[in-house]
């Protein structure tokens, strides 16, 4: 998973072509626009609430709704079948990065981070359980190892 730099930056005039054009040439694109506006004295703001997105879910491409994140379900059913094995958050943690999963924000997976993504997992852990995907990966792992016997 490739790794990706972000930086929120609080602007007071909307950014010229010139300025949009300059970032784009560094290698960047924008990903959000956040707005606001005074509201007028007694009036009821509106409830728009800004929650982080669920992991294992993406905004799609349309934006205008979620989507399965591939990358992220397969690290949940890592993590899943790590901890189905009794491993240690800390193993479980270390048995990510030998993978090559990272986190969203592309650093190391922790023992904390696997711990804060058990809430998450106990959501998702029905529809990982009943896949198709899930029953193959039970198989291999109570496959025995093939034994050579010397006669």
């Amino acid at each position: 998973m490739a790794r990706i730099e972000r930086f929120r930056e609080s602007v007071s005039t909307l950014p010229d072509t010139e300025e949009l054009e300059r970032r784009a040439a560094a290698g960047w694109r924008p990903v959000a626009v956040e707005w606001e506006r005074a509201l007028q004295h007694g009036s009821a703001a509106p409830v728009l609430e800004s929650a982080e997105i669920p992991y294992g879910l993406r905004v799609s491409e349309t934006g205008d709704r979620l989507e399965q994140d591939a990358a992220e379900v397969e690290v949940m059913a890592t993590v899943l079948d790590l901890i189905v094995q009794d491993m240690p958050f800390s193993e479980v943690a270390t048995e990510l990065g030998r993978c090559g999963f990272a986190m969203r924000n592309g650093a190391p997976w922790t023992q904390t981070a696997v711990f804060q993504l058990l809430p998450r997992l106990v959501e998702v852990a029905p529809a990982i359980y009943a896949s198709g995907e899930w029953a193959e990966r039970r198989r291999q792992r109570r496959q025995p190892a093939l034994r050579i016997v010397n006669q």
